[in-house]
């Protein structure tokens, strides 16, 4: 059973439970899932690809060179592969898994640094108020989530927001936004905060 799964001139494939990169010098064998692969998802931008592999009940993210980013096994979730509704990247930073009956779906967050699979992987599992999610959109920074009686998006939050935002953040930015809300409660120390900034 073939599943193509990439853009850009290189596919990669199921055959079986064997990850197969294909491009015009070839096909390489990527990865061998732990089962048979019954879904894959590329990233948006192409440099991953999720499979979900069904006897073994985890979810696998591999990059182009075939070296595993996360594994999810689904079991400790209290979750199965014969469970799953629809799987989608959201952005190119995590991989988001909606599953029957559920009204909250896994979202998986992968190390874009290169570390190996083995490291504990960021699971989370988010509510959505909606147990009939039965297909998802990946966009580029999010995923839309499409329910019997709603469209629902999660949206990826950027990194100089994370920065921001953070509390206790002394970044130019954070100090910035601090004294413009000093200044708009006619705060004395505004002065003082945007001398810090400079």
């Amino acid at each position: 059973r073939l599943r193509k799964a990439s853009k850009h001139g290189v596919r990669v494939v199921a055959v079986g439970s064997q990850l197969v990169r294909v491009d015009q010098r070839g096909a390489f064998r990527l990865y061998s899932s732990p089962g048979p692969v019954t879904r894959l998802c590329p990233s948006p931008d192409g440099i991953f690809v999720a499979a979900m592999a069904a006897t073994s009940d985890c979810i696998v993210v591999v990059d182009m060179r075939g070296t595993l980013r996360l594994r999810v096994d689904l079991a400790p979730h209290g979750t199965s592969s014969m469970d799953l509704r629809s799987m989608a990247w959201c952005g190119s930073e995590a991989v988001v898994a909606a599953f029957e009956g559920r009204e909250d779906v896994l979202v998986a967050v992968v190390d874009r640094r290169g570390g190996q699979g083995g490291a504990r992987p960021a699971v989370t599992w988010v509510e959505v108020g909606a147990a009939d999610v039965h297909a998802m959109s990946s966009e580029i920074d999010g995923v839309r989530l499409l329910a019997q009686d709603r469209i629902q998006q999660l949206r990826l939050v950027p990194e100089a927001v994370k920065r921001v935002l953070s509390p206790g953040s002394t970044r130019p930015g954070a100090l910035l936004l601090d004294s413009r809300n000093s200044v708009g409660h006619e705060d004395v120390r505004a002065a003082a905060e945007l001398l810090d900034v400079i």
